[in-house]
């Protein structure tokens, strides 16, 4: 028995150390390729590139994508100063690298405007998607709605290839889902929903599974938006009643409440200013309020000039500097952001065609927005022009809802509020 013990506690050190050294050898393979990036992007700036090096461009590019998966492992066994190494290295490349990669290849953002419907199917069993209750799995090419039946709410994987559903997992919340998110890190899809809840769950075997892992608890009313802040490995989430509520998504619990004192009735979306760690809320009073992630304290606070009506879509454009969101039906404002006075100021407002823009998406470079009705059609607004546009959805869509860019793939999707249709476009 003894020795039995000893030789797999022998065969365990052994597996373990030849994973720590096949980890090891993925980050190094990550510095030396990032290092690659470097010499040939900067020779994008000075001579003309053939083709044979574009092509070692995405075949590193390739190795890059596949590599920045053993940094989405949650395994506590990791080493600290390893850990470290995998974060810095991650990070490089997901903020630093591919917006080089980008700029050096002159890829085009995407333009709205030439949007058509090029697929069109249906959830099975759903009565509607509402707001933001859709989010998009790009590593296999996926899109998670969290759909109505029978007032209650259920998740579907949706596959954007061959247009058939993964898997689901019907009656998860007793009431509707507002919003669904996807967090790569922990391969986690995490919902919010009127019963008071949010859950988390986990999505393996490329979409086939879902399984629960979670259920927050500490809402006292609905839960109406949740936003995940990957740089924090953070989760907030807001709705009717007073207070936000941080989640850390390393333990599964409430790290902190940010006290919004007798202020409630957020809905919409959550914005958020990284580089400042600012949190924005829209308070059905009519009143958008910013917040300090870790102090707490309210940073800064403008009037939407509409009191009684949420805030939908609230956003911070980081390219542009500017914060947006839906004041009121058909209004869509937008304000210029100081961040060195912490001050906004009026800069434009957008009127709708459709009665509820609820949720808006720019494009790569900030420069056109798409947006929602409720209605069957998508509007297009571009800053340049100061131009707007309609795509009717008719007859696929009665109200459109839930919009999502699927920026990997260079198209959109978007829901139907009263029915299970889907629609693609690019």
């Amino acid at each position: 028995m003894e020795e039995d013990v000893i030789k797999t506690i022998r065969e365990l050190k052994k597996n373990a150390e030849k994973y720590f050294a096949g980890l090891s050898d993925n980050v190094e393979n990550l510095r030396r390729t990032y290092a690659d990036f470097e010499e040939l992007t900067a020779a994008f700036s000075k001579v003309d590139v053939e083709a044979e090096q574009i092509k070692e461009l995405i075949e590193n590019y390739k190795i890059l994508k596949q590599d920045i998966k053993i940094f989405d492992l949650n395994l506590d066994t990791i080493p600290t100063n390893l850990q470290r190494e995998a974060d810095t290295a991650a990070n490089k490349f997901k903020y630093e690298t591919l917006s080089k990669i980008n700029a050096s290849l002159d890829l085009q953002p995407m333009n709205f405007f030439k949007l058509k419907v090029k697929t069109s199917c249906s959830i099975p069993c759903s009565e509607g998607v509402l707001y933001e209750a859709c989010a998009f799995i790009p590593k296999w090419k996926l899109l998670a709605v969290g759909f109505r039946k029978n007032h209650q709410g259920s998740l579907g994987l949706y596959n954007l290839d061959n247009h058939e559903v993964v898997s689901s997992a019907p009656n998860v919340h007793t009431k509707w889902i507002n919003h669904v998110i996807w967090v790569e890190k922990w391969n986690y899809i995490i919902t919010c929903s009127n019963d008071m809840k949010i859950k988390v769950f986990v999505v393996s075997d490329q979409g086939k599974t879902i399984k629960p892992v979670t259920t927050f608890r500490g809402h006292t009313n609905l839960v109406r938006c949740i936003k995940y802040l990957d740089q924090e490995d953070l989760m907030v989430s807001a709705g009717d009643d007073a207070g936000i509520k941080v989640w850390d998504l390393k333990t599964l619990r409430r790290s902190a409440t940010i006290c919004t004192d007798t202020n409630t009735n957020m809905d919409g979306s959550i914005a958020y200013i990284p580089k400042e760690k600012l949190i924005g809320v829209g308070f059905r009073a009519g009143i958008i309020r910013f917040y300090h992630l870790y102090k707490k304290n309210v940073v800064f606070e403008f009037k939407t000039g509409f009191e009684n009506f949420y805030t939908y879509g609230l956003q911070y454009l980081p390219k542009r500097k500017l914060i947006l969101g839906r004041v009121k039906e058909n209004t869509i404002t937008i304000w210029k952001y100081d961040s060195e006075n912490k001050k906004t100021e009026h800069y434009k407002t957008i009127t709708a065609k459709g009665h509820y823009p609820d949720c808006i998406v720019a494009n790569e470079d900030e420069s056109q927005l798409l947006y929602t009705s409720r209605d069957q059609f998508l509007e297009v607004y571009d800053f340049a022009s100061d131009k707007t546009a309609t795509h009717n959805l008719g007859p696929y869509i009665t109200k459109t809802n839930a919009l999502v860019f699927l920026d990997n793939l260079g198209k959109v999707s978007v829901c139907d509020y009263t029915s299970g249709k889907v629609c693609i476009l690019h």
